[in-house]
């Protein structure tokens, strides 16, 4: 068997480097070597004989095929075709069209800036510009508080255990995020009425009162976190 012969049974042109010559062989002998069909004797005989062929092509170019492939020369580069390059005229931008109803936004137009995420518990308002987010948060939790006091006047037990348990998390925790809040923005008299407000309905050490303290303390409260929610509003909107 000549070098040209063994190429050929690798399936390589000539000239191949040894290193590219080992990895053919590696590759063929995935696909016909014998033991990968055990129970088919006729399928075996034929990868034997097929193997026989590529050791023997292997044997030879592993030793007389060169270690790397000889380098061809690059291609001459072809000289780019000589073209004059005539200055475009400026079109004038033509302005947005416009439907009747909706106005198309230019597509050349710059985008306006992405609008910075919403985090309750952390301030990124300037001083001198009205919150209107931390607002909203106070609000949904004085809305929540309200809702679960005045609950009590429709519920069917108004001493269960369990209605306690969830009035006296669910209000201290608004309380404390409306303290935060105003603690924040400078409004300390109001700070100070959400944290004794807070306190005095703290799940731990809470504030023994009877049913009728209880119920009118249940009217009176909702009143008292609206006239402070609008007495914040009415300051932030002052910031603007």
């Amino acid at each position: 068997m000549t070098p040209a012969d063994a190429y050929e049974v690798l399936e390589l042109p000539n000239g191949t480097s040894r290193s590219e010559v080992k990895q053919a062989y590696r590759n063929l002998a995935l696909i016909w070597h014998p033991d990968l069909y055990p129970y088919d004797e006729v399928l075996r005989q034929q990868c034997e004989e097929k193997m026989t062929v590529i050791n023997a092509a292997y044997d030879i170019l592993r030793h007389q095929a060169p270690e790397t492939e000889e380098a061809k020369p690059a291609p001459e580069p072809t000289p780019e075709p000589a073209s004059v390059w005539e200055e475009e005229e400026e079109v004038a931008a033509e302005p947005p069209e416009w439907d009747g109803q909706i106005r198309i936004r230019d597509p050349q137009a710059e985008k306006p800036p992405p609008r910075a995420p919403w985090r309750p518990f952390r301030r990124n308002v300037r001083h001198d510009a009205p919150d209107y987010g931390g607002l909203r948060a106070t609000l949904f939790g004085f809305g929540l508080s309200a809702a679960v006091m005045l609950s009590l006047f429709v519920i069917d037990n108004p001493t269960s255990l369990n209605y306690y348990m969830v009035l006296r998390t669910v209000v201290p925790l608004a309380s404390l995020y409306g303290t935060y809040f105003a603690l924040d923005r400078g409004y300390w008299e109001s700070a100070a009425a959400l944290l004794l407000l807070a306190l005095s309905l703290n799940p731990i050490f809470p504030l023994p009162m009877s049913i009728d303290e209880w119920r009118l303390f249940n009217i009176g409260c909702p009143v008292v976190l609206l006239f402070l929610w609008f007495h914040m509003y009415d300051r932030e909107s002052s910031r603007g």
